[in-house]
Formats: structure tokens, C-alpha cells, sequence
């Protein structure tokens, strides 16, 4: 069975035979076709670009789809086409892992711009492909628009958390299971006079009476191991030199498993 390969300006520069039956080579040819009309129909954007110019050799029609470009424009555009933020000397070093063999694969994100003139995000997993005399570059572009305004919308939630948190009148903090602590809000700061620097980890310690420290230790081990929620009297030093006691209650995290 014959192949046909092409040279880096994409006409054929050759074939290579396989000896083989002719059932055997309708089955090659088929399955052949087959990956190759799987791969074009494919949503995810699938790409071709030649290694020394960076311009175009195919886009499947999932990223001709999501970039807005036909095949006639194709061979007279370069990455930089639809990845405004790259320029060649920054793009260069970026490969140079992929080119010296360091690297197996890449993967980043960037901005594609289609050809409206509207931008979006993109995570892009290249790969450098040697075949014949050709060298290209494999890129599998993703459209990440989704994942980022979902993103988006959990930092908005956490700002959210962070100014509610920080509005209630109560001295509230989020401790992990082994006992460090991971946030407090800023009544908490404002009546110990600490920093959040000063408090990350087992920095809440210095702040608990010395004589009671032992046993709010002890129940709480006792609370995480039973997956329960620790309520106790705490005294809890002030700005002002002064030891104050209060009631403090912490209710349990769980996951999907009930962890």
C-alpha cells in the first residue's frame, strides 16, 4: 500500500509502500480515513504549524469553527495571527524546552483572537512533531471561557464571604484538622492586635491563656475525631492586656463522603 508524504511547502515530495494484501489495505485506508475525519470533526481545536515560519499547515474545522477562519486564509497566516499577546522572541524561548528534546509537551494559556476581533481564552498543550523532512508544531487548543467565569465567579463569592465575615460583630477564624489555622477575620485582628502574619499556623496559641491552653487542645482533637462540632469557654487575650472569655463554637467541614 502506497503513502503519499508531503515537504514543508505541503506538496508530495514522495511516497513510502507497505507491502501488504488488499484486505489488509482496505482496512489500513479505512481506519486511516476514519482518524483523519475524526480528528476534523472534532470540537476541540486541533492545529498544524510549521516550525521555522509558524505559519498555518491545517486546522480542523473545531478551531476554524471557534477562530471564524476558512481554509483559503490559512496558509497566509502565522500564530501570531490569532495570539496577539505572543510576539516571535518571547514565543521562541518559550519552545526552546520542546525544541531541545527537555520537554515532551507545553502548556499555557493565552488569548485567540477570532476573526471578529473578539478575543477569548485559550489553554493551548503543544507539542513538537517530526515527520520526513517536515517539522511542525501539534497544538490542541481548548476553550477555557467557561472555566474562567467560573473562576471569575468564585473569587466574586469569596469577596463576597471575605466582606460578610469581616462585617460580624464576632471574632471568627477557620482552623484545619490538625489545629493550625488558615484565616481569621478582621475582628479577630482588631481585638488581639495581631497580624495575620503573626496568626498563620499555630500562631493562635500566643493569644490563649497559657493555664487553659492544654485542654481547648485536647477538645478539639477529641472533636475532630469524633466529626463533631467543639464548643468551649476560651479566654483570649485582648490588645489591651487584658483576658477576656468567650464562647466559642466550631462546626465541622465535610465532603461529599462525609469526611
Amino acid at each position: 500500500m502506497i503513502f503519499p508524504y508531503k515537504s514543508r511547502a505541503r506538496s508530495v515530495a514522495g511516497a513510502s509502500q507497505i507491502p501488504c494484501g488488499t484486505a489488509d489495505a482496505m482496512q489500513i485506508q479505512n481506519a486511516y480515513t476514519r482518524l483523519s475525519d475524526n480528528l476534523d470533526q472534532s470540537l476541540t481545536g486541533i492545529c498544524l504549524f510549521d516550525a521555522q515560519t509558524l505559519h498555518f499547515h491545517y486546522l480542523n474545522k473545531g478551531a476554524r469553527r471557534n477562530l471564524g477562519y476558512d481554509m483559503d486564509r490559512l496558509p497566509m497566516m502565522t500564530l501570531f495571527d490569532i495570539q496577539p499577546e505572543l510576539d516571535e522572541a518571547s514565543f521562541r524561548t518559550m519552545i526552546s524546552p520542546l525544541v531541545n528534546g527537555e520537554k515532551e509537551a507545553l502548556v499555557f494559556e493565552t488569548m485567540h483572537l477570532r476573526a471578529d476581533g473578539t478575543l477569548y481564552p485559550a489553554e493551548v498543550h503543544l507539542q513538537w512533531v517530526t515527520q520526513s523532512d517536515c517539522r511542525e508544531f501539534l497544538a490542541i487548543m481548548l476553550d477555557i471561557t467557561s472555566r474562567r467565569r467560573a473562576q471569575l465567579a468564585l473569587q466574586e463569592n469569596e469577596a463576597r464571604f471575605r466582606i460578610i465575615a469581616n462585617t460580624i460583630p464576632t471574632l471568627s477564624w477557620i482552623l484545619e484538622t490538625e489545629g493550625s489555622r488558615s484565616w481569621h477575620n478582621q475582628r479577630w485582628y482588631d481585638y488581639t492586635g495581631t497580624t495575620p502574619e503573626e496568626m498563620k499556623g499555630w500562631g493562635w496559641r500566643r493569644v490563649h491563656d497559657p493555664a487553659l491552653l492544654p485542654v481547648v487542645i485536647e477538645k478539639w482533637n477529641e472533636a475532630v475525631s469524633a466529626g463533631q462540632a467543639f464548643a468551649m469557654e476560651v479566654s483570649l487575650l485582648g490588645a489591651d492586656g487584658q483576658y477576656r472569655i468567650f464562647l466559642t463554637r466550631a462546626e465541622p467541614l465535610k465532603d461529599a463522603k462525609g469526611q
